[in-house]
């Protein structure tokens, strides 16, 4: 079973998710529970889309469904990549505006 926290209560707990008509049992922090139904919710999601527009078998639509999720990932590290780059140019940037101003 899980670590017991202090108030007694174990910080980790088992759920049950169904993906694509398979069941699996998960033991999860209890923290992320919310993150583990929506992820269910959304790839469920995405494997019907795929179903209905393409009509193609379930392993087909299971790597398309982790192909366009895993792309979505990539997009949203590197648009976090992005923004640390601005902040630390814009910091750049104050730094110089500094400099220049005592010169």
């Amino acid at each position: 079973m899980g670590k017991q926290k202090k108030d007694g209560m174990s910080d980790k707990f088992n759920i049950t998710l169904k993906v694509a008509g398979k069941v699996f049992p998960l033991p999860i922090e209890r923290h992320k529970e919310e993150h583990y139904r929506r992820a269910e919710r959304q790839v469920n999601a995405v494997i019907d889309a795929f179903r209905k527009r393409y009509r193609v078998d379930e392993d087909e639509c299971l790597a398309m469904a982790a192909l366009q999720m895993a792309v979505t990932c990539v997009e949203l590290e590197m648009r976090g990549n992005m923004d640390s780059d601005e902040e630390q140019l814009r910091e750049v940037e104050k730094q110089l505006d500094r400099y220049l101003g005592e010169i």
